[in-house]
């Protein structure tokens, strides 16, 4: 297991596949795109995106993290990143 620090989201790098961590500990590659998404007010904001074949969330409708997704309700949000190790 790594002892690599975890960073606040808030820090994340945009289009760079990254390890995150979400709500409940899931662990798995995402990237975090600028305003690929809209809120419920319809104004563009930024969005996690799981990488291809990557086992997010349910609640990641799509693979992706939403304000509110499919079932109304808000995905699991991401609390830490950090780079994947080579």
């Amino acid at each position: 297991m790594s002892r690599r620090p975890w960073n606040h989201p808030d820090h994340a790098p945009y289009d760079e596949a990254v390890e995150v961590r979400v709500y409940g500990g899931k662990r798995f590659r995402a990237q975090l795109k600028r305003d690929a998404s809209m809120t419920e007010d319809e104004k563009p904001c930024d969005q996690w995106q799981a990488e291809d074949g990557e086992k997010h969330p349910r609640d990641w409708c799509g693979g992706a993290c939403w304000e509110s997704n499919s079932e109304g309700l808000a995905s699991d949000p991401v609390v830490g990143w950090r780079r994947i190790e080579e």
